[in-house]
């Protein structure tokens, strides 16, 4: 970790080795460990990793988000309505001191769930755009609940059509997010309709394979003419 570069600079090639039959791991370092900087980095190393347990079991992926540890996008959208997405405000609360706290897209307000996906005016460009795309009526949304309500209680001629719909609406606050944390971790500039753009790719890869039923061209797909 970037935190620990002292401490990095005198780990050996190999790393570390885990010892299975007795749980403990077994540090080769380069160099003895001397320096106050560098032991203080060694003890916190050791905190953060001594509830680990080390097995012979097969690595596995469990989300954190649910209890059956498996990913859903009901838990994700559980996840935003009670705040618990780690944003600078939600990080703050557990003491975690982020520095700035201004939204990473806009600047303008402090960074929390309500502003990056509703208040922001990057955000509310975007939602702007949507709904215009998609041909329903404009989106008024002060808090995310708000914007789960209005894709369930919008219009739509066919059950595929509305489902479509739906999946936009999570496909925008998925790339609202990715955009946030591109913004922020790699530095990358971006455009309203860069993110609008992106969203209109994703949903359209997603859509076209999720129906079989249903064959829709890139072209209908970005005039979203399909199942009018």
């Amino acid at each position: 970790m970037e935190y620990l570069g002292s401490l990095g600079k005198l780990v050996a090639s190999n790393r570390c080795e885990g010892l299975l039959e007795t749980g403990c791991i077994q540090w080769n370092w380069s160099a003895n460990l001397v320096d106050s900087e560098v032991v203080s980095e060694f003890n916190l190393c050791s905190n953060m990793i001594q509830n680990v347990a080390l097995s012979q079991r097969e690595d596995s992926w469990k989300w954190l988000g649910d209890n059956t540890g498996s990913f859903t996008v009901k838990s994700v959208k559980k996840m935003i309505t009670k705040d618990r997405i780690r944003m600078k405000r939600a990080l703050m609360k557990r003491n975690i001191h982020v520095g700035n706290m201004d939204c990473v897209l806009c600047g303008d307000w402090e960074e929390n769930v309500e502003n990056l996906f509703t208040g922001c005016r990057v955000s509310t460009g975007v939602w702007q755009e949507i709904p215009a795309w998609c041909k329903i009526r404009t989106v008024f949304a002060f808090t995310v609940s708000d914007l789960f309500d209005f894709q369930n209680s919008c219009a739509a001629s066919t059950t595929t059509r509305k489902e479509a719909i739906r999946g936009v609406f999570i496909i925008t606050c998925w790339w609202i997010w990715r955009t946030r944390n591109q913004s922020l971790f790699e530095h990358k500039s971006f455009k309203v309709a860069d993110i609008v753009a992106n969203i209109k790719t994703t949903s359209f890869l997603w859509f076209k394979h999720r129906q079989n039923e249903v064959v829709v061209d890139w072209n209908d797909w970005c005039n979203f003419c399909f199942l009018m």
